[in-house]
């Protein structure tokens, strides 16, 4: 079984692994689980098309110590953000039911196996 080794340090983006002083970390209010509160970076790039969602990649175990889990499942920091066609390209209209389970949040967690495809066929 894989044991994390590594914590994440208080004042560096889970997304994005820059630092960012506890100052602006603090000021950042929403919904965010604390852990995995994005940098105004990050968030900015996150909110920046109100037609997209953040697809993230999820596992099953943390990959870091002290790792709280969403839903019990472990966000790994990869992520992208998609536009409702292009999801639609991909999974078909018939899988509408997981772009709507992303509206309330703007964010659904994937399979490593997911992330993959969607990365192939965004960057092809």
């Amino acid at each position: 079984m894989f044991m994390p080794t590594i914590k994440k340090p208080e004042n560096v983006c889970f997304w994005c692994h820059e630092e960012v002083d506890e100052l602006t970390q603090r000021r950042v209010v929403d919904d965010f689980n604390k852990y995995y509160r994005p940098c105004p970076s990050c968030r900015a790039k996150m909110e920046s098309d109100p037609d997209s969602i953040m697809i993230y990649e999820e596992v099953e175990a943390p990959g870091l110590i002290d790792q709280s889990d969403l839903d019990g499942m472990y966000p790994t920091g990869r992520w992208l953000l998609m536009k409702r066609n292009a999801f639609n390209d991909i999974f078909g209209k018939a899988d509408n039911d997981l772009w709507e389970a992303s509206e309330e949040t703007h964010s659904v967690g994937v399979s490593p196996q997911i992330y993959a495809i969607l990365i192939e066929k965004v960057f092809s």
